[in-house]
Formats: structure tokens, C-alpha cells, sequence
């Protein structure tokens, strides 16, 4: 006899490539995009997904010059089959160098059927927008957290994932505040918010910017508003039951019993009269629906029908006592048309090879009475099987637990996504199964960093970005996949600082300082390194010290292990005093000379307009004599830092010339005119008809306009307005 694997080949050497109906094959082979680990997928596009019933990433091949990505119906055909016909291929990982060529995500290599070739119809023209799933409107109060969620989304509704996004909070001011949201494996992205004080809110979404295919078009960057209503709640609205993550049944009514209590949440609400309050209900991301709640704060909330578990979320909110009310959080409930929900939240979503990839899926009973007891008995039939499987293969197949837990424990060999299914058989026909949870399986971080970074000789002064050293992380393996902690220690008696050097939103470097603990997120697997920077004080030299440290710590629990402490190294020159001190020294005293300069100018007194000298060889001759203007003489105007002055001089010569002069002219800005030089000066004392000496000439003598002088053989006059 033919073992099986000897028939299977037998078969695909006969079937060819494309003609393997007898084999049930179904896989795609296509092109893809990717912004950091986000790939948008050819064989991922809606209209290749709707012709499958099970379907999902399988892993990424190569045929040396470019790279694809191939998807199978949760089982192995991508290897088996794909892999078997064309052995020019081989897999390979999608982020390490060997993908840098890919083909493009709206590029279908293969697309098969069971066994045979399938073209999917060309899709519509998708508009593409940013879309904030609805949340209850309130009231909320200010300082409260909700949790939102968005979505770039198509116009069927389907996620066109993205690398991330932000949540633009707008106050009724026009005050905005955005808050950075996660990324779920979904493609969706997620953020807690915390609302500010406004009477209007808007929440709005900005994805990181997607790459879209050709037949796709990218609209309205912020996509349309949610509209939230801030008020000062007296009270809190608190759903009591059902409590979170109860499984309902279908058209079986569920009371929803709420509580009211005071604004902090912390104890039941007393003169909390009429209330008049309403269950806000928001199923499967649909429109917000209002159940009235009645005075004895009861509401009846009958889920409508699904064929699969669906979430719904409930509030409760309105006024009581002329106060608002509002709601005390959310709370999460599933519900199904048999009344079986699961939880997958303990199961992971990321493994990696050669390490245990463990968790837990659960089956939810439902906890109303009827429904609970219709559950319990259908679970204990004994035609009712319970089937846990990863990727087709059963990890469990029998009898529901009577703890509902059902365990993943496994160790993968190799990269690729498997996904975890939990489903409810009987007699073979499946009624109801969880949603599929996919686990990306990675190779292992194994981190391979230098030994140590040699910053180099800087100058003092030098700008950070021109100082930087790429702390090169190609060498590990998948260590672009994960987040890391970074900070550097040991910088006692250092005048220099270390930095990480980044491009912001516009593209121009910025620095985070490592002096604190920095967190990074995964980084681009086309630029695999972190840049080291020093940044140098202003003047003084520096060195590092022998115990700084570039502290190097992934973020997965796993490896934490791997955590690394690099040394660094730098050696900073100072600056001359000159280059230094210069950028102010020498403008400042630039400035001082221009303003001494303007002051030599300005300051100098110059004589009064009206200030006149008569001079005669006598007494008797002044009389005769006529006034020279003291502005008008030879060298009468001020000088640069010199007050106006003239000689007066023994040959009768009044100039601007001092020298050898008895006696000198100057003007002032108090006095208007003095006299002063060596001398002698006499002055006429008219009472005794006597020549008698100046004594203050040495201090500067005003003269008087009827005052007659005397130095040498010159006599004068002087007018001093």
C-alpha cells in the first residue's frame, strides 16, 4: 500500500500547478505594503477575503528577487502546496533585509480554489476615512476617563489597518489636546481619554498616515467628529447588573439594575430624588440606543439576535433631583443565540519560536436562570463536543470542561500566524464558535550590540546632531518588533549630556534626553539603529567619566534578560575665550563703542548762540571794540568727547588753539562760559579803580558781561549769552 504523503506528491505531480481540484487547495499568493510592522496585504483585500471562509496569514515567501505574502485557510496549504509546486520559492521573514523588494499590495502572483486558478473581481473604487466607533454621549463630568476606539475604514466598514493614530480632543474654546492611541491586532487603535472641562466635546481621529493601493483613495484626515456632553455631575449612574462579561442569551430579556451614587463613585447617593435616567446600549459598534430605567432603577435589555458572540456595552445616565447624572464607566457584555460567549483575553497575541506560547480561552455560561439552565444542559449532552484547535490542529477535542477553561501549551519551531479557534459541536455540525484569535509567531529577539560607543573628540559648543553615533541594531535578530527603555547613568562631574537624536512630525531633529528613562517604540526595520548624540556644554571641556553607561532594556517580558549596559566614551575640547565669551563679548562691545562714539558726539557743550567776546589792547578801547559770536571764531565748536573752548591769548587773538594761551574760553552745559587756564587773569574793580587777580580761574571762572579783564597786554569782555 501507497502511505498517504507518497499519494499526495503523486497527486500534485499530476495535478500541475493550478489544476488541484482533487486535493481541495486553497491558497493566495500576492504583493503587500507595510508601515513599520503593519502589512496591508493584496490576498487581505475584502474582495479576496469574502471568498473564504476561513482565511488568514500564513507566512511571507521569496523567490529571490522579490517578496510575498501568502494566506491559506487556517491550515498549512501556503507550505504544502504552494511551496511543493514551486520550489523556486522559500519562506522567509517579511522585515529582515531579504524583503526590502516586495511586490506591491494590489499585485495578485497566484490565487487558487480548490485546485483551481480564482480571480477575484476587480474591486470598486474604496474611499477610505477615519472613523471613531460611537461611545454613549453622556453627560460625562470633567476628569473622567472613557475608553474610544477608531479605525481607518472602507465604505463597506471593513479596517484598513494602520501603524497607529492620535485622538484630537477639542474643548467648546477651541483648545485641543491629543493623546496618543495603541494599536490592536485588529487594525483598529484604542485610547483612554481623559475629558477636560468643556460643556461640548469633539473627539476626533488622526491615523498615521496609511499606504494605500492604487484602486483606493484616502479622505478627511481628521474623519467626522464624536460629539461628547461634559457636565458637573452630582451624581454617578453605576451598572450593578449584569456584571461584566456576562454571556445573554438572545430575545431573552436581562435586567439591568443600576445604582446611583455621589459624584465620586464612592458611596451610595442620598436626596437623589425622581430620578429620571435611561441605559445607554451600544451593540457591536453600532449606533447608541436608549433603554428607559424605571423608579425602581431597573431597565430590560433583550439582545437581538446573533448567530456569533457580539459585544454590547452598556451606561446609564440622565438627571436626578434637577442634578445630572453620570454614567460610572461601561460595562462589557456578550450575547449569542444560544447564550455561549467566550473570552479570549488571556489567550496571546504574540509568541515566539523556540519559547512556550501559553494561555487560555473560556466559555461563558450565561447567569439568567432560564438561559443559564438551557446552556448548562446543551453543554452537558453527550453528543455536544468541545473543539480547541491552532491552525486545524486539535488541542483539545471532547466533553465541555466544567470550568470552561481550555489551555494552549505549545512551543513553535517556526515564524508564521496561527489561529486559535474554539468551537461548540454536535453531531458533528458546529453551533457556535469564538471569533478566531490569531498569534503572530516570531523568531526570538536575540540582541547583538557593540561592546561599546566611542562618541569621539567633539568641540565644546557643537550642536547635538552633529554629534551623533548610530547605535547599530542590524545584527539582532527581530529587534526592530519590539519597544525599548533607554537611559544613561554614571554622568557625575560630566558637563556634557547624552541624547537620542529623532526626526519630529516636520521631519526636523529633535532630542530626547537620556539623562531620564526614555521609552522607544518599535523602530523601522529599513533604519535599524538608535542615534547615540552628545551634546557638549557651551565653553568647558569635558570627559566622560569611567561608569557612564548607555542603559539598553527591551520591553518584552521575555527578554528581558537581554537587557544591555553599553559604556560610552567622549572626549569634549573647550573654547578659547575668545570663541567662548565672544558670541556677547564682541557684540557687546561693538555696541559700547557705538554708544560712547554717539555720547562723544551728543555730550560736548557747546557755547550759547548769543555768547560774545569783545577785545581791545586798553581799557578804553573796549568800548570801540566790536563782539566776536564765540561760535562764530576759528575752532568754537565742540570736538569728539571735547567741550567748544578758545584761546584768548596776549596778541589779542582769540582761536580754537589753546596752547600758550593765558587764558581759554569753554563752554559748559550748566554755566553756559568759564574762564580757565594759567593765567594771570586780572578782572577791574570798578569801586577802587585797581586791577585785582582771578582767584578762581583754576576752577573755572564765570565771567560777568560787565566785567573788564586783563591777561597780558590783552583786555576783553565777555558776553556769556
Amino acid at each position: 500500500m501507497i502511505p498517504p504523503p507518497a499519494l499526495a506528491l503523486f497527486g500534485y505531480a499530476l495535478a500541475g500547478p493550478f489544476d488541484l481540484f482533487r486535493m481541495g487547495v486553497t491558497y493566495c499568493v500576492g504583493g503587500y505594503d507595510r508601515v513599520g510592522y503593519v502589512v496591508n496585504s493584496a490576498c487581505g483585500a475584502p474582495s479576496v477575503v469574502r471568498q473564504h471562509s476561513e482565511w488568514h496569514d500564513h507566512v511571507f515567501v521569496t523567490d529571490g528577487k522579490r517578496c510575498w505574502h501568502c494566506f491559506d485557510e487556517v491550515d498549512d496549504t501556503c507550505e504544502n502546496a504552494f511551496l511543493l509546486d514551486y520550489p523556486q520559492f522559500r519562506p522567509v521573514d517579511p522585515f529582515g533585509r531579504e524583503c526590502q523588494d516586495h511586490a506591491a499590495a494590489d499585485e495578485l502572483w497566484a490565487h487558487v480554489v480548490d485546485g483551481r486558478a480564482a480571480t477575484p473581481p476587480p474591486p470598486p473604487p474604496a474611499t477610505l476615512r477615519p472613523v471613531v466607533d460611537p461611545v454613549a454621549s453622556g453627560p460625562h463630568a470633567a476628569g473622567d476617563t472613557i475608553s474610544v476606539r477608531a479605525a481607518v475604514r472602507d465604505d463597506a466598514g471593513d479596517v484598513f489597518p494602520v501603524a497607529g493614530g492620535s485622538f484630537r480632543l477639542r474643548a467648546e474654546d477651541g483648545t485641543t489636546t491629543t493623546v496618543r492611541g495603541t494599536r490592536r491586532a485588529d487594525g483598529t487603535v484604542v485610547a483612554d481619554l481623559v475629558l477636560p472641562a468643556s460643556s461640548k466635546l469633539s473627539v476626533e481621529f488622526v491615523p498615521d498616515a496609511p499606504t494605500v493601493g492604487a484602486n483606493q483613495v484616502y479622505q478627511d484626515a481628521q474623519g467626522t467628529p464624536l460629539q461628547l456632553v461634559v457636565d458637573a455631575c452630582r451624581y454617578r449612574a453605576r451598572i450593578e447588573a449584569p456584571p461584566p462579561g456576562t454571556a445573554l442569551s438572545s430575545g431573552t430579556p436581562a435586567v439591568v439594575r443600576v445604582s446611583l451614587y455621589d459624584k465620586e463613585n464612592a458611596v451610595p447617593a442620598t436626596g437623589a430624588t425622581s430620578p429620571a435616567l435611561r441605559v445607554s446600549v451600544v451593540v457591536a459598534g453600532g449606533e447608541p440606543t436608549s433603554l428607559p430605567v424605571s423608579p425602581g432603577l431597573e431597565a430590560i435589555f433583550t439582545p437581538p439576535p446573533a448567530a456569533a458572540p457580539a459585544e454590547a456595552r452598556l451606561s446609564a445616565s440622565g438627571e436626578a433631583g434637577g442634578y445630572p447624572v453620570c454614567p460610572a464607566g461601561e460595562v462589557g457584555v456578550y450575547y449569542s443565540d444560544l447564550g455561549i460567549a467566550f473570552d479570549a483575553s488571556s489567550l496571546p497575541t504574540r509568541c515566539y519560536v523556540g519559547l512556550r506560547c501559553a494561555g487560555v480561552a473560556t466559555i461563558l455560561r450565561p447567569g439568567e436562570p432560564g438561559a443559564r439552565a438551557r446552556v448548562d444542559a446543551l453543554l452537558a449532552d453527550p453528543a455536544v463536543e468541545v473543539v480547541f484547535s491552532d491552525n486545524g490542529k486539535e488541542l483539545y477535542r471532547g466533553p465541555a470542561r466544567a470550568d470552561d477553561r481550555y489551555a494552549l501549551s505549545v512551543t513553535h519551531a517556526a515564524t508564521g500566524t496561527h489561529s486559535l479557534v474554539l468551537e461548540v459541536y454536535r453531531g458533528g455540525a458546529a453551533l457556535t464558535r469564538m471569533p478566531r484569535h490569531d498569534v503572530a509567531v516570531r523568531e526570538p529577539l536575540v540582541l547583538s550590540v557593540v561592546d561599546h560607543i566611542d562618541l569621539g573628540a567633539r568641540e565644546a559648543g557643537s550642536a547635538w546632531h552633529a554629534n551623533c553615533v548610530n547605535l547599530d541594531m542590524s545584527a539582532s535578530q527581530a529587534a526592530a518588533e519590539h519597544r525599548w527603555e533607554m537611559w544613561v547613568d554614571g554622568l557625575d562631574g560630566c558637563t556634557a549630556r547624552v541624547v537620542l537624536g529623532r526626526a519630529n512630525a516636520a521631519g526636523r531633529p529633535e532630542s530626547l534626553s537620556l539623562s531620564e528613562r526614555v521609552t522607544v517604540d518599535a523602530f523601522d526595520p529599513d533604519q535599524p539603529y538608535f542615534p547615540i548624540c552628545l551634546h557638549p556644554a557651551s565653553c568647558a571641556a569635558d570627559v566622560s567619566s569611567g561608569g557612564a553607561a548607555l542603559h539598553l532594556v527591551p520591553l518584552t517580558p521575555e527578554f528581558a534578560a537581554q537587557a544591555r549596559a553599553i559604556p560610552l566614551r567622549w572626549t569634549v575640547t573647550g573654547l578659547p575665550w575668545y570663541r567662548c565669551h565672544g558670541w556677547w563679548l564682541f557684540p557687546t562691545l561693538a555696541t559700547g563703542t557705538l554708544v560712547a562714539l554717539f555720547l562723544g558726539v551728543v555730550r560736548p557743550a557747546r557755547f550759547p548762540a548769543g555768547a560774545a567776546i569783545r577785545v581791545a589792547s586798553n581799557e578804553a578801547n573796549l568800548r570801540r571794540a566790536q563782539g566776536i559770536l564765540l561760535r562764530g571764531c576759528a575752532g568754537g565748536r565742540p570736538r569728539l568727547f571735547r567741550d567748544a573752548q578758545l584761546g584768548v591769548h596776549g596778541s589779542g587773538d582769540v582761536s580754537g588753539s589753546t596752547r600758550g594761551a593765558p587764558v581759554c574760553l569753554r563752554a559748559t552745559r550748566d554755566r553756559g562760559v568759564v574762564l580757565e587756564g594759567p593765567g594771570p587773569l586780572d578782572i577791574f574793580d570798578a569801586a577802587s579803580r585797581k586791577w585785582r587777580p582771578v582767584e578762581d580761574l583754576h576752577a573755572g571762572h564765570s565771567p560777568s558781561p560787565r566785567a573788564v579783564y586783563r591777561a597780558g597786554g590783552t583786555c576783553f569782555k565777555v558776553d556769556p549769552e
